[in-house]
């Protein structure tokens, strides 16, 4: 004899809440829900199923929710079932990567604990995790060291929940109609249109961009909190290491970095005919913004683009750009898996047994790296960005910043019983 699987696992949930069960596993999780044997249903409770899973909910008199004992699920599309479990208001909580897995936690509506499961990607990016503050600026001394032989240019983004991944506002927005890439081009352009339609009642006419130009376009639009599909970045590690920590302190915050010059040349190796048609005296030194302006709008809207990044500055910069040394990234594949696409090409190049050595130490493993900060240390750093005058008040010039730095200075004092002219940093 053996045991050799799990037939079903049954969670407890209390009396007359069937519909409430219906709404969350099949509604939210998107479950299949078995009608129960006859003489079981008179039981009350629910039966979900999908393929080889098998949930089961039964009633319990005394009901009390099971918070540390879960089952836990395997998912495909983790960030597309989060994405809809906070829209349906379930808190969510990312949890620690185990060895080939992401995952993170919800409660059932009656507090059971559901762990969501999802198989990682085979190619990672190199992650670092901080303790303290001077963990992080010792890693930054070493990324911004510069190295013989070694284009050396770094952007940064900083993200306050390290399990959201590179995905610009508007594939985010049409992600339900990705399978229609024609639908969705349409949706951008009416979307720019839209917007262009209207912006000259409240900005200077002569500002405002020509009208093909579609980089300054949606560089405006993202500035004014319109769905695109640039991604903001900064050539600052401090200013990423503010949005990593400005919020959202139950969760760890997360610092992207990416080598602009070696992303290039791994971009040049994966797609040799795109860039054959690229002039490379376009690539000027530490900016990729000639490459991507010199395209004419259809490359942005090609069905067949093979995935490709840029980086790129508008002609005219905002205040706000300028103070937070903004960059923009560009991408021609919509719905491109960059996290993905991004580790697989330094991967190819790291296994060149010519390069793998120099992976192994500095400065290449950190080409494109993720940098941990811990949501324990949040308003530490958050105290030592204050002393180097990074706060909402310089990144974001107006009042709406200086508000937002009133509310940073608040986190600060209540952990002190003296004014903050006498704290000592920790």
């Amino acid at each position: 004899m053996k045991v050799y699987a799990i037939e079903h696992v049954q969670l407890a949930m209390p009396p007359n809440e069937e519909e409430s069960a219906r709404s969350f596993y099949a509604g939210v999780l998107g479950l299949t829900e078995k009608p129960k044997p006859p003489r079981l249903a008179a039981r009350g409770g629910v039966w979900f199923e999908h393929g080889d899973l098998k949930l089961h909910l039964g009633v319990e008199s005394d009901f009390r929710p099971a918070k540390k004992a879960h089952p836990a699920l395997l998912v495909e599309g983790l960030d597309e079932l989060i994405s809809r479990c906070e829209q349906a208001g379930v808190q969510v909580v990312w949890d620690e990567p185990l060895e080939g897995f992401r995952r993170a936690y919800v409660n059932d509506p009656f507090g059971n604990r559901i762990e969501l499961m999802e198989i990682a990607s085979k190619t990672r990016w190199y992650e670092k995790r901080v303790e303290k503050w001077c963990d992080f600026t010792k890693i930054i001394d070493v990324i911004e060291t510069r190295y013989e032989g070694q284009q050396h240019h770094f952007f940064y983004r900083g993200q306050v929940n390290k399990g959201w991944g590179l995905e610009p506002s508007l594939f985010r927005e049409l992600r339900e109609k990705k399978e229609n890439l024609q639908r969705c081009f349409e949706i951008e352009h009416d979307t720019k249109k839209e917007f262009a339609s209207q912006a000259h009642l409240y900005m200077d006419p002569s500002a405002l961009p020509n009208s093909g130009d579609w980089l300054e376009w949606w560089a405006l639009m993202q500035h004014y909190g319109a769905p695109t599909r640039l991604l903001d970045w900064t050539a600052s590690p401090y200013v990423a290491a503010y949005f990593a920590i400005e919020s959202g302190e139950d969760t760890d915050g997360l610092i992207w970095v990416l080598n602009d010059w070696a992303l290039g040349d791994r971009m040049r190796e994966h797609s040799p005919a795109d860039w054959d048609e690229w002039d490379r005296s376009l690539r000027p030194p530490n900016n990729w913004s000639n490459v991507a302006k010199s395209f004419d709008s259809k490359k942005f809207f090609d069905e067949t683009a093979a995935p490709q990044l840029f980086f790129f500055q508008p002609n005219r910069r905002s205040p706000r750009i300028v103070a937070q040394q903004g960059w923009l990234s560009a991408s021609l594949k919509p719905f491109a898996d960059y996290e993905t696409d991004i580790a697989d090409w330094f991967d190819r190049h790291k296994h060149n047994p010519e390069n793998q050595a120099r992976y192994d130490t500095a400065p290449w493993k950190y080409w494109n790296c993720r940098i941990v900060i811990p949501k324990e240390v949040k308003r530490e750093f958050l105290r030592r960005l204050q002393t180097m005058n990074i706060t909402a008040s310089a990144l974001f010039p107006g009042v709406d910043g200086l508000g937002k730095s009133v509310k940073e200075f608040t986190k600060v004092e209540v952990r002190h019983d003296k004014p903050g002219s006498s704290h000592s940093l920790p």
